[in-house]
């Protein structure tokens, strides 16, 4: 039994200091491209990119309801802040997929990594509300070896590495 306690105590002050050193992170994403209504799977696949690698940093996540479409990116990031607040998340991330003008219209949701123009990310402290990261993206060159979802999904992770060492930087 006292073996069966200790194991227990161990355990516990071994897992506490995990938990102690995770943010709580909230992503906004929002799909800048008036001509489609519906999400695209390539920005669903940017945000599962990106919360995938936050998790397995450690960071507890949660997204919000993504924007689409001609909105008001302002008061939609401004609600979601509020939201996070109200939700006691440490940090916010807008990311706003802008798609180019020539993009495929009649099927959303298939992967295409052309289509993305560039990709904003904004890192927000949700006690102050100041930006404590903000970069507009370039999207890499696909690799000739890699197809659309291959290379959307190293970008994604890319993104998703930048944000986790800002918030680790910030600790």
């Amino acid at each position: 039994m006292k073996n069966v306690l200790r194991f227990f105590i161990i355990v516990f002050f071994l897992a506490v200091p995990a938990f102690l050193s995770a943010a709580s992170v909230s992503v906004l994403m929002c799909q800048n491209n008036s001509d489609i209504e519906a999400l695209r799977g390539t920005t669903v696949m940017i945000e599962n990119g990106v919360l995938e690698i936050l998790f397995d940093r450690g960071h507890i996540v949660s997204g919000s309801k993504a924007a689409v479409g001609d909105c008001d990116m302002r008061e939609v990031a401004a609600q979601a802040l509020k939201n996070s607040a109200e939700g006691f998340f440490e940090f916010m991330v807008q990311i706003v997929v802008t798609y180019k003008k020539s993009a495929m219209r009649e099927n959303p949701a298939k992967i295409i990594f052309d289509d993305i123009d560039h990709v904003d990310l904004n890192l927000v402290r949700v006690r102050t509300g100041h930006d404590i990261y903000e970069k507009k993206n370039i999207v890499p060159v696909k690799s000739e070896h890699e197809n659309d979802t291959q290379a959307l999904k190293r970008f994604a992770q890319e993104l998703g590495y930048a944000v986790a060492n800002v918030i680790q930087g910030t600790r």
